[in-house]
């Protein structure tokens, strides 16, 4: 079974150790780098050839919707997850 390529975009440390993590407890599942912009994803990205990115939208230099358009560009396929910060997608009642 060949294993799943994943690469993480976030600028902050701590959710790329929780999410590496938690993907560690899955044979299948390979971290193959960490990324904190949207400029570095699309390098590694290009590098790496990853099947599926975790990207954070909210990042320095390049959000992660740029980024995310610009490896989709390029001609190899990949999934991309993107996170949002919880008071962009929720309000008090």
């Amino acid at each position: 079974m060949e294993r799943i390529r994943v690469l993480i975009v976030d600028d902050r440390p701590i959710f790329r150790a929780g999410a590496r993590g938690m993907l560690a407890d899955y044979e299948h599942i390979n971290v193959v780098g960490e990324a904190i912009s949207g400029m570095e994803a699309v390098k590694l990205a290009k590098s790496l050839k990853p099947d599926v990115i975790l990207m954070d939208i909210s990042m320095p230099e390049m959000d992660g919707i740029r980024a995310t358009k610009e490896i989709l560009q390029d001609s190899h396929e990949v999934a991309s997850l993107r996170s949002m910060p919880p008071h962009s997608c929720c309000r008090p009642a």
